[in-house]
Formats: structure tokens, C-alpha cells, sequence
């Protein structure tokens, strides 16, 4: 609906819009499911693809893995290779250093809301402050 009313998408169009990235993320056979139908990495990533559909320049992620499996959080993970690959942009926050890693091209830390180190994903094997490495040290256990 909202490709629809907001983006002047036509019916058809907007079905065809769905069909295309559920299939491109190997998802078109939950099409007609609810929410409450998917396991919790599929409706994450249907979350994801449903952000595609208005053509987004950068996507913004709040912890697209928190209360995942580990499987399940593989899937997400995926999805966002594969959105990176075809050069989509991410703002991505998330206490998951081994997602944060794989995803990232560039890493915040943030303590009490002010960024206290940043740089490059390296800055995760060498952090320079003790509150990353404190952090770091912590997740790793």
C-alpha cells in the first residue's frame, strides 16, 4: 500500500516491486504469510527487502540481529552482504562485534552518547581507548 499511496506505484507495479526482491532474497514462498508466520531472521529480513522497495540511498539498521540465534542472525547478515555488493549504504548500530566486522567499512564506538574512538573495522583488534577495549574484551568472553 504504501508503494502505492505514496510513491503513485500502481498495483501491478507494487506486486511486482515485492515479487522481485522477495525472489531476489530467496523469500518470494512466504509472500502471502503474516509476521507472526515468519521465524524471526525471515520477517528481519523482510523488514530489510521492504525498505528496498522505495529505493533507498542508505539504510538505517537499529540491531538487525538482536534476539536472534545465531543462525538466524547469518541470515540477516547475508541479506546485508548481499545488499553491500550491489553498493547499498548502511548505517548500522549493533553490540555484535563479529557482525559488526563482517558488515562494516567503518566503526563508531559510542559511550553515553559521544563517539569516544572510530576508524576503520581494524580499530576493533587495537582499540586506542580503555573503554573500547574494556567493551571489546567483554563481548569476546
Amino acid at each position: 500500500m504504501v508503494l502505492e499511496k505514496v510513491h503513485n506505484k500502481t498495483p501491478e507495479d507494487a506486486q511486482q516491486i515485492a515479487i522481485d526482491l522477495l525472489t531476489q532474497f530467496e523469500l518470494v514462498e512466504h509472500m502471502n504469510k503474516k509476521p507472526y508466520q515468519l521465524s524471526g531472521g525471515q520477517a528481519q529480513r523482510v523488514s530489510i527487502i521492504r525498505s528496498l522497495a522505495i529505493s533507498p540511498e542508505v539504510m538505517f539498521l537499529d540491531e538487525p540481529t538482536s534476539s536472534l540465534d545465531p543462525i538466524l542472525a547469518r541470515e540477516v547478515l547475508r541479506t546485508v552482504l548481499k545488499l553491500r555488493e550491489k553498493n547499498m549504504r548502511f548505517v548500522i548500530v549493533t553490540h555484535e562485534l563479529g557482525f559488526a566486522k563482517k558488515a562494516a567499512d567503518y566503526i563508531l564506538f559510542m559511550e553515553d552518547g559521544r563517539i569516544v574512538e572510530h576508524g576503520p573495522v581494524s580499530i576493533l583488534e587495537k582499540p586506542q581507548t580503555d573503554s573500547l577495549k574494556k567493551f571489546v574484551e567483554f563481548v569476546m568472553e
